[in-house]
């Protein structure tokens, strides 16, 4: 192809004008892609910092509304574990009782100037239509106020009848209850009736009772059972019944049921038994056994029981009292001078005798109550004499007791060398022997008296002490 020459004149200019245009557009096309990028840049780093910003302000805001959850969640928890407890756990049926409600640690009282605070009793009593189990609240309330009032020598608050019927008697409620009651010294009793309601388990929980601790301490004092009780209660009933027609001097055939008829029977070969010795022992429990509720004794056969498993507790309240108290304050136990007063004690003779043994050998081992110890045996050796003590029992517990009472007097404070001395001391006989030796021109007249009564309450050959 042929070009002209203004042909190529014109396509020179075309291409120089191109040129020129693509350099200008080039240029033009760096300055602004350049400044568009530069500006994304920085929107981009914008983005991203506001993003960033937000993240962490979300961030911040999920953790406060995940910590406000957490809290509104613990309080409302807390809220409703409080409300079960009021609801269900708490213990106590009035409502000053609840902790919120006191505004002193505990209530105390003065006794010849000296602070003492009480301990206070309560029972949980959870088979309340268990027979013999209705009046248990009652006559352990009627003790407690009559010979451990809270402005006595041995003071305990009686809550007796103030467990809400519907709360469980186990660790949570108790704790609740102690806490409530702000270090308070506490008992709280929870006999369970089992087998039937043949036996009676009692359950004691315990604070502040001489024990350093921060937990309730619980413990199973002893099991009654019913059995024995109740063939005891047929025994005496019939045995009065029989006394009965022979005062009047009439036959009982036809004046009594033909069961109760068989009861005096079989109670005349139980008591011509008893006077042939302990190896018929066997054969007077068999009859024991075939003795029969009639309509006659039917009554006072459930209120004797009724009374006899009453002043079982009563014995077991009066113990921890007196525990109590001793330890605390070293005042002489009180429930050994009323045992023979209360029914039923004579059936646990063993384990009063075991318990204040035990509670006073421990005793023994602080130093500043050595000077009232002497009279606490004394009047524990005497209690247990006077409640209808059997020789072997007069043997085991009185005689013992008796005896540590007088070496502690004799030899005063217990240091190696009278320890030993005490040590080598076998016998009642032995221990008057010293006294009288060694400590006439001393000798207490209160205390000759304590130790007199119990001579003369076991028939000893060395009454009356002079």
């Amino acid at each position: 192809m042929a070009f002209g020459v203004d042909d190529i004149l014109v396509l020179v200019v075309s291409r120089l004008a191109t040129r020129a245009i693509s350099s200008v557009a080039k240029k033009s096309y760096d300055f602004f892609t350049g400044k568009e990028q530069k500006e994304i840049q920085k929107k981009k780093e914008e983005a991203a910092i506001s993003f960033e910003n937000k993240s962490k302000i979300q961030l911040i805001d999920h953790q406060f509304r995940l910590t406000e959850a957490r809290t509104q969640f613990e309080m409302r928890m807390e809220e409703w574990k409080q409300k079960t407890f009021y609801s269900n756990c708490w213990p106590l049926r009035e409502p000053f009782d609840m902790h919120f409600a006191l505004t002193t640690p505990f209530e105390g009282c003065s006794i010849d100037g000296k602070e003492v605070i009480p301990c206070r009793i309560i029972t949980s009593l959870k088979d309340k239509d268990h027979p013999i189990a209705k009046n248990i609240n009652g006559n352990l309330s009627s003790f407690l106020i009559t010979h451990y009032n809270s402005v006595s020598t041995h003071p305990v608050i009686s809550d007796i009848g103030s467990w809400r019927e519907d709360s469980p008697s186990n660790d949570a409620s108790i704790n609740y209850l102690f806490s409530g009651l702000q270090g308070q010294p506490v008992l709280v009793f929870t006999p369970e009736f089992v087998n039937d309601g043949q036996t009676i388990i009692l359950k004691i929980w315990s604070w502040g009772l001489g024990e350093k601790v921060n937990l309730p301490v619980g413990v199973e004092f002893g099991r009654i059972n019913i059995k024995p009780l109740y063939l005891n209660a047929l025994y005496e009933e019939s045995k009065k019944s029989m006394e009965l027609i022979q005062e009047l001097g009439i036959k009982s055939e036809g004046f009594y049921s033909e069961k109760l008829n068989n009861n005096i029977k079989i109670i005349k070969m139980i008591d011509k038994l008893s006077d042939q010795g302990e190896d018929k022992k066997q054969m007077i429990q068999q009859l024991y056994s075939q003795l029969s509720e009639t309509d006659e004794i039917r009554d006072a056969v459930k209120e004797k029981i009724s009374e006899q498993v009453s002043g079982i507790f009563s014995c077991c309240a009066g113990m921890y009292a007196d525990a109590y108290h001793l330890v605390e304050y070293g005042t002489v136990p009180k429930l050994p001078l009323l045992v023979g007063s209360i029914p039923g004690a004579e059936m646990i003779r063993c384990s009063i005798g075991d318990f204040y043994i035990s509670l006073l050998s421990e005793i023994e081992q602080i130093d500043n109550y050595s000077s009232v110890l002497p009279d606490i045996y004394a009047d524990t050796a005497n209690a247990l004499a006077n409640m209808g003590a059997t020789y072997e029992e007069v043997n085991k517990y009185v005689k013992p007791l008796l005896s540590r009472g007088i070496n502690l007097f004799t030899y005063g404070n217990c240091n190696s060398l009278t320890k030993a001395k005490i040590q080598n001391i076998s016998s009642l006989d032995e221990s008057l022997d010293k006294l009288l030796r060694e400590n006439v021109s001393n000798l207490d007249r209160s205390f000759l008296d304590r130790i007199n009564s119990v001579l003369k309450s076991i028939h000893h050959p060395a009454y009356p002490l002079q």
